[in-house]
């Protein structure tokens, strides 16, 4: 069989409903090569007599208990697909989003995952933080890849459940990609997420990836930006203590004896981070435009690479501009953090730390409309139809690798 797909829900039946309707009709894959799979953690409002009625060819896992987004890796072991396609049960492909994910595969044995552009109903977009990680609402990955780095850390929940998964994909010698035009729709349906429970966890899972797998001295350095991040945008919303804790928590799980410290290889810290390749890209932008005072666009979690790349490029950072007000007031590494037009007033030329792939181009737009001197963004988009076509690999089992604000787009952090 040649796809999987592999739906988490709970109490959402009439969103899983309207994507199951969709897929039925628009999965664009052969009849007889997919199947269907929800897991369903527990709800309590008539989803899984529903599937029976409505649905009857969608295989069911029922939890008496929430166990969160992580629980699909519950239909891993049983899913007969050699991809597995993961959706949100409100997200939905378009065209023929997945099919290209797994022509890709198909074609680079080496890609062992493929996420595309996630829109949102409102216009924008949503995306990780980094474009190595994949959104895990609109993923299509290997599954015999996924089995052997071990597949979704369940001690997550959710937030930065990806981000584990990728440093993992990555460091077992595979790549991660991401192509605009495959496209997904998320509709975002209204749920029970609690916002104290979402802030404390983006700050207890993104620390515990940094203490699984980034090495000293960068571990700490992106420590210390990202407590400064979440602190703030919690005490933005009166949960300071959610930050706290979180906070608590991480170093508490990253202290036990049995912590797992695995620790990512130069090349996986490298494909996430790309303190090189910004580097290199702001080295020799400030070379071609002559400049040497620059301001850096957003407080982000890539900023701790723009800063150093600026640094090693010999420039001077003048300030850190952002439009969220929850930053306003602080500093960064001793720069004033600030509205970007106050940010902008003794700069050359401003660099987008952000490589968001929802951000990037809309913040350039944005800062090109508002600042006359150069202005650097250090992510392109790419799209499957403009990659050369690889030939197709003989069937065969694919093997883990030894190791070697304004504008109101959305991060999943």
């Amino acid at each position: 069989m040649t796809a999987s797909f592999v739906i988490p829900t709970r109490n959402r039946r009439s969103a899983l409903l309207r994507t199951l309707d969709r897929l039925r009709d628009g999965a664009h894959l052969p009849d007889g090569s997919w199947e269907t799979w929800v897991v369903d953690n527990g709800s309590t409002d008539g989803t899984a007599e529903a599937l029976q009625r409505l649905h009857p060819h969608v295989r069911l896992i029922r939890h008496e208990k929430n166990h969160g987004p992580c629980a699909r890796q519950d239909a891993v072991a049983a899913a007969r697909g050699k991809y597995l396609v993961f959706l949100d049960d409100d997200c939905e492909p378009r065209g023929r989003a997945v099919a290209g994910c797994i022509d890709r595969m198909e074609r680079n044995p080496r890609t062992a995952a493929v996420t595309g552009r996630v829109d949102l109903p409102d216009g924008t977009m949503e995306a990780s933080a980094y474009p190595q990680v994949p959104i895990c609402c609109a993923l299509c990955v290997r599954r015999d890849v996924l089995q052997a780095v071990g597949g979704f850390s369940r001690g997550f929940v959710r937030q930065a459940e990806e981000l584990d998964l990728a440093m993992r994909i990555l460091d077992a010698g595979y790549e991660t990609e991401r192509f605009e035009d495959l496209r997904f729709l998320h509709r975002k349906t209204p749920g029970p997420r609690s916002t104290r429970e979402i802030l404390r966890l983006d700050m207890r899972n993104n620390l515990l990836c940094l203490a699984r797998y980034v090495p000293a001295p960068l571990r700490e350095r992106l420590r210390e930006d990202w407590i400064q991040r979440y602190t703030a945008l919690a005490a933005a919303c009166g949960l300071h203590e959610a930050a706290a804790d979180g906070l608590r928590e991480a170093d508490r799980i990253s202290q036990q004896p049995d912590a797992d410290h695995r620790r990512a290889g130069p090349a996986a810290v490298e494909a996430v981070f790309r303190l090189q390749d910004q580097a290199q890209r702001i080295g020799a932008w400030a070379r071609r435009q002559g400049i040497r005072r620059v301001c850096i666009a957003d407080l982000g979690k890539n900023i701790y690479a723009t800063y150093e790349a600026c640094r090693a490029a010999g420039l001077e950072v003048t300030a850190v501009g952002d439009g969220q007000f929850a930053f306003h007031g602080l500093k960064y590494r001793g720069l004033p953090i600030d509205d970007e037009q106050t940010a902008w007033a003794e700069a050359q030329g401003v660099v987008l730390s952000s490589i968001n792939p929802a951000r990037v181009q809309s913040r350039l737009a944005w800062i090109r409309q508002r600042f006359d001197g150069p202005v650097l963004g250090l992510w392109e988009p790419r799209c499957l139809a403009g990659e050369p076509q690889l030939a197709r690999p003989p069937q065969t089992r694919c093997e883990p690798a030894s190791r070697e604000p304004s504008p109101p787009d959305r991060e999943v952090a």
